[in-house]
């Protein structure tokens, strides 16, 4: 027997969006984040001041990702996942299923 969605499809469909207002939010106010410290922002494209000491606004977004910052949220995504995975068999278990 199929499972029902626990949202309706209207709430599914904003999901995505959230997500990256959330994100964008994280970034631009969590200024005690390292994240910019292994960023390299001398050849920066439209001539902006992206120092690690300089916070970054929302329209510098994605503008630049160096290849540590690509692992560590790799790693970081990845984890996230695999305890989504071990969630989700608990909730199964839990239903008997």
């Amino acid at each position: 027997m199929a499972a029902s969605a626990e949202y309706s499809l209207q709430t599914q469909a904003k999901i995505p969006c959230a997500i990256a207002v959330l994100h964008n939010f994280i970034w631009t106010h969590n200024a005690g984040d390292d994240a910019n410290e292994d960023y390299d922002f001398t050849d920066s494209s439209d001539g902006a001041d992206m120092s690690p000491t300089h916070l970054v606004t929302p329209d510098q977004l994605g503008t630049h990702i160096s290849p540590a910052e690509r692992e560590r949220t790799g790693q970081q995504r990845d984890q996230i996942a695999d305890d989504m995975w071990e969630d989700y068999q608990r909730e199964l278990q839990s239903h008997g299923e």
